[in-house]
């Protein structure tokens, strides 16, 4: 029992360990946040069965295959900017990051779009944008844990109550006031990075530093083709459906008019 017990301390230890060094810490606040969010949901009757229900579809055959072949395409992006030195194992908290955030987000809106809304050209333009060194600098250093933890759900409370505002005429001067705190917060964090950059330089320009901040403009840029098919899939399913529901035109017909619209 004893020797149990050790070996059960150095596992929580070598966890707790490897937690740090794969997350920061509004990652991980993030991520206790979410597991609380969770846990509150389960304890509750009808938001149990809410949670089942949205589960229940998540698993969909046509959803898995779906989230199937964006998990596909990242493991191949990874494979080749491995291949080329541009991808290492210390990249994957990032990537899986990447994956929940951005891969399937970017691959939902792609079978929603609109052709002529130019979706592609606008989101490879928008994975160079500057925006996107502003973001790598301010989530570059983050507070302590326990500041991370009370600093999340307070962004979280301003953002979505800015959101709300932002619907309503009337709370246009509530509006200007969120936007000013945020603001003010966005300073903050970005002079707690900068501060701890400038105080040690070495730690910030390293090479996973570099890999870490192209990587998510790699991943979207060479996921795009991939968008692009499931956005014509998801056009062509559409077309089918409304050819099939012309009940007064001959079989032959329809048949010519999907291989028409393919």
């Amino acid at each position: 029992m004893p020797h149990f017990a050790s070996s059960r301390d150095i596992n929580i230890e070598q966890f707790l360990i490897w937690l740090q060094q794969a997350f920061n810490n509004r990652e991980i606040a993030i991520g206790l946040w979410i597991i609380l969010g969770l846990l509150f949901c389960l304890s509750r009757a009808d938001l149990r069965s809410s949670l089942w229900n949205l589960a229940s579809a998540l698993i969909a055959p046509k959803l898995l295959l779906f989230f199937g072949i964006v998990v596909i395409n990242v493991v191949a992006l990874c494979w080749l900017l491995a291949e080329i030195g541009l991808w290492s194992m210390s990249q994957m908290p990032p990537t899986i990051l990447w994956f929940v955030v951005g891969g399937c987000v970017f691959a939902g809106r792609a079978l929603q779009w609109k052709e002529d809304d130019q979706y592609f050209r606008k989101l490879f333009r928008g994975s160079f944008r500057l925006g996107g060194i502003f973001e790598f600098i301010v989530v570059a250093y983050t507070f302590s844990l326990v500041t991370e933890l009370v600093l999340v759900p307070i962004l979280f409370f301003l953002g979505a109550t800015l959101a709300f505002a932002e619907t309503k005429p009337e709370y246009a001067r509530a509006k200007v006031l969120l936007e000013l705190i945020l603001a003010t917060l966005a300073i903050v964090l970005v002079w707690n990075s900068l501060s701890s950059i400038w105080s040690q330089p070495d730690h910030f320009f390293t090479t996973d530093t570099g890999r870490n901040f192209v990587l998510p403009m790699l991943l979207t840029v060479g996921s795009i083709p991939v968008f692009y098919l499931l956005f014509c899939y998801s056009q062509i399913e559409q077309a089918r459906i409304q050819i099939d529901q012309k009940t007064f035109q001959p079989d032959g017909l329809k048949e010519y008019a999907r291989k028409r619209f393919f």
